[in-house]
């Protein structure tokens, strides 16, 4: 059986926190609004941020085939080719994962799953298979 978010959160939090729990499970924390309170509570805010930045594999996977159908139909590309450069550039920059989610082709659009972003090679327009990292350093990128 799948845990609910809530116990998802408060499992979370229990790590965080664990000394907090336990106070409180023992009877040390009486008082509503102690400083056992007070962290368990912290602990549990954490644990709800952390619980909602975390993205089912599915639902990525999901988004990552809608947008590269999407865009390989506009671009008259395989869809395929989309997909890898996609996860190319999600590899080595994962912080663009929630955004990726919200806004999907967008990331196109302005740069961001451009050639010279990603870790994977790929074929350019010439036939050849380059690397990011060549491209970056002919554009004189770091990374």
């Amino acid at each position: 059986m799948s845990e609910t978010k809530q116990e998802r959160v408060e499992r979370i939090a229990r790590i965080i926190d664990q000394e907090a729990w336990k106070a409180i499970e023992d009877g040390r924390d009486a008082l509503p609004h102690s400083l056992w309170s007070i962290r368990r509570d912290s602990a549990i805010a954490k644990a709800a941020a952390i619980t909602a930045a975390l993205i089912p594999a599915e639902d990525l996977i999901a988004k990552i085939a809608e947008v590269s159908n999407a865009t390989g139909f506009h671009a008259g590309e395989p869809a395929m080719e989309f997909a890898g450069q996609i996860v190319s550039v999600l590899a080595g920059h994962p912080e663009h994962i929630a955004r990726f989610m919200a806004e999907g082709t967008e990331l196109f659009i302005d740069g961001t799953f451009n050639h010279e972003n990603g870790t994977m090679t790929y074929r350019a327009v010439n036939g050849s298979i380059l690397s990011p990292a060549v491209l970056r350093q002919r554009k004189g990128m770091q990374q």
